[in-house]
């Protein structure tokens, strides 16, 4: 009955955590589950994948190509693609569109850019381009999705305040 009783001191009894986690850890792996442990290092990145979502998010304007973005990681190409399709969920280049396509908005929502002159800041050359990028995110053309946020902008400057 020595394992219903925790030992004395507090590292024994961590001691004993520790194993116990360690069979359980071996079970699931026979079982073909992977423990909460080791899902939990897999959702952190590694240094490499890190280091190119800051690049990546450093400056958007940035014409990044997989190949010289898998250079400044020290990494290959396929490499590099694979580690951040299981690690972020998509490619490198689909996370470019969605860093371009979100600063998009802000700046199509705080600003009175074009669509064009919007889309040229964070790296979309071609008006095109950046509007079907655009509307691929958020399911709508980033004019209406200007012209909704300058049109609930303007009704709020045009509401008095309130008398004090």
């Amino acid at each position: 009955m020595q394992l219903a009783r925790p030992p004395n001191n507090d590292s024994s009894f961590f001691a004993l955590l520790a194993g116990v986690a360690e069979v359980f850890d071996a079970l699931g792996r026979l079982a073909g589950t992977r423990s909460s442990c080791a899902a939990i290092a897999d959702a952190v990145p590694s240094r490499e994948v890190l280091t190119a979502l800051s690049l990546l998010r450093s400056d958007l304007s940035v014409p990044w190509r997989i190949d010289s973005l898998a250079r400044a990681v020290s990494l290959s190409t396929s490499q590099l693609t694979r580690l951040f399709r299981t690690q972020v969920g998509v490619s490198p280049g689909a996370f470019l569109n969605q860093l371009r396509a979100d600063r998009m908005a802000e700046l199509l929502a705080s600003t009175h850019l074009t669509v064009g002159e919007a889309g040229v800041s964070v790296g979309w050359p071609d008006p095109a381009v950046a509007s079907r990028s655009f509307k691929q995110r958020y399911g709508l053309a980033p004019s209406t999705y200007a012209n909704f946020y300058r049109t609930a902008d303007r009704c709020r400057s045009e509401i008095p305040s309130p008398a004090r």
